[in-house]
């Protein structure tokens, strides 16, 4: 009886180990960048700045208009695309401790 309380008490460790280890404290954004005819734009600059310290980051879209922005705090942020030739987008977002918010975003002329 002893032993299969021991291994069922490794077995229930290693589960949290390995939970805890998946669990993170920052938060992550993500999207694509598309023209008005729905086509990736490539390049385009993302900028995202935290409204209580204006620490700034920028990112910049690949090939595909995708863009990644990992190693976020819990807090609120704007986030702002520019690309010539088209308009300023911004959006005001406020992101949770592990969260992965997916922002896309349609450029307009």
């Amino acid at each position: 009886m002893t032993r299969k309380v021991f291994i069922a008490f490794v077995i229930y460790l290693a589960a949290a180990l390995v939970g805890a280890h998946a669990q993170s404290n920052y938060a992550m954004v993500s999207g694509s960048i598309l023209d008005p005819q729905h086509r990736p734009i490539a390049n385009a600059r993302v900028y995202i700045t935290a409204s209580e310290t204006g620490a700034k980051r920028e990112v910049v879209s690949n090939a595909s208009g995708l863009y990644e922005i990992a190693g976020l705090l819990p807090g609120t942020y704007t986030l702002a695309v520019d690309n010539p030739g088209f308009k300023q987008a911004t959006q005001t977002l406020s992101l949770e401790v592990g969260q992965h918010a997916a922002i896309n975003t349609k450029a307009e002329n």
